[in-house]
């Protein structure tokens, strides 16, 4: 039963399909194509730079960013992590994002920069850098 997709963590399984056709496209966006081992690995580096920037198994963590590639990443990571995404419209003003993840408690807030906030914030390049394993190992 422990190939059985349907009883499979997301990270789980992304790793599986990773290692079922790992230079396979896993998501297209209008910037570029990210392969299905490109995914798993980054995936994996976030929800490391995220235990590092102190997000615990159970947080919410709030995410403002547009549809694409690094939003996936973003909430797979944040899966991979034991946490919970919150998705923020990233057009939202820094007085109500803050009230927002004042009520979700977040630690963090993950935006390219088009939201505000009093709360630190990372942008998915910076979550890959923090969680780098620079012998390539899986962590997660």
């Amino acid at each position: 039963m422990a190939d059985d997709p349907s009883s499979m963590s997301f990270g789980a399984r992304i790793s599986q399909i990773a290692a079922e056709k790992p230079d396979a496209p896993a998501i297209t966006d209008a910037a570029h194509t990210v392969t299905w081992r490109a995914f798993d690995r980054r995936t994996n580096q976030i929800a490391r730079g995220l235990a590092k920037a102190g997000v615990k198994f159970g947080d919410v963590v709030s995410i403002a960013l547009p549809n694409g590639s690094g939003f996936l990443e973003a909430a797979f990571g944040l899966w991979k992590a034991g946490a919970t995404p919150q998705m923020l419209s990233w057009r939202l003003p820094q007085a109500e994002a803050d009230a927002v993840m004042e009520l979700a408690e977040t630690p963090i807030l993950i935006s390219n920069g088009s939201v505000e906030s009093t709360r630190p914030r990372y942008d998915v390049d910076q979550l890959v850098a923090l969680g780098a394993d620079p012998v390539g190992r899986r962590v997660w």
